[in-house]
């Protein structure tokens, strides 16, 4: 993906394609009742091993709100490696983002396409 189709995604597209990127697989929407938001995201089966926050149990997980969520993205941010990181960050700068700390959690999402699928 390019930078301009990388920000054209919406943010559940774009949550998706990082949790993909995070080794989540079979995501689907569930509804559930008991909750305030009729649509969550979840995982059913085990992400890879290398996955963040693993180890991980039968059933459905919930996928974390990216876009949303810089704890979360820092998760993410804990699979990159040294050259990857160099690559991150001048994925951030690409997007308009001069310092990392300053990064929104979607423009973290978005270099973090951009750097796993480059």
């Amino acid at each position: 993906m390019n930078i301009k189709e990388v920000q054209a995604l919406s943010d559940e597209a774009l949550r998706i394609k990082v949790a993909e990127l995070c080794g989540f697989r079979d995501i689907h929407p569930i509804d559930n009742a008991l909750c305030d938001d009729a649509q969550i995201w979840t995982l059913v089966g085990l992400p890879h091993n290398d996955s963040p926050g693993g180890p991980w149990v039968f059933g459905d997980n919930p996928v974390p709100d990216y876009p949303n969520d810089l704890n979360a993205m820092h998760e993410a941010e804990d699979m990159l490696n040294a050259g990857q990181i160099n690559h991150y960050e001048s994925n951030l700068m690409r997007l308009g983002c001069a310092r990392l700390l300053v990064a929104t959690a979607r423009q973290r999402c978005e270099a973090f396409v951009l750097t796993m699928e480059g």
